[in-house]
């Protein structure tokens, strides 16, 4: 993902069309491409982390009934669904950026 985002906004420079310098173009690819990275090198290793050390709970004895399993299930949610929001919002910058190119080529 980050790195295709990367090699659209690096390919923009020599496209002949006038749309590149908009704005909007920028902002969706930007903002894609930021949330991505984000994702990637920031919430990910956490959240697999926290996800891993509920796996090591789930396996051992009486692991599902501690409290310290609790806390690490209400953070990976947390961290799962703020991982979710960022791939979202790198979608939703994708696809403006697809509605943007195709508006103006055809």
């Amino acid at each position: 993902g980050s790195i295709c985002l990367l090699l659209q906004i690096m390919t923009l420079k020599n496209l002949s069309l006038d749309f590149v310098a908009d704005k909007a173009v920028q902002y969706s690819l930007g903002s894609a491409l930021a949330a991505t990275l984000f994702n990637q090198f920031s919430l990910e290793p956490y959240t697999t982390k926290i996800m891993l050390e509920r796996y090591d709970l789930e396996n051992s004895e009486g692991g599902t009934n501690t409290d310290r399993y609790k806390e690490l299930r209400k953070q990976f949610g947390k961290m799962h669904g703020l991982s979710s929001l960022t791939n979202l919002i790198s979608l939703c910058g994708t696809i403006a950026y697809g509605l943007i190119l195709s508006a103006k080529l055809v």
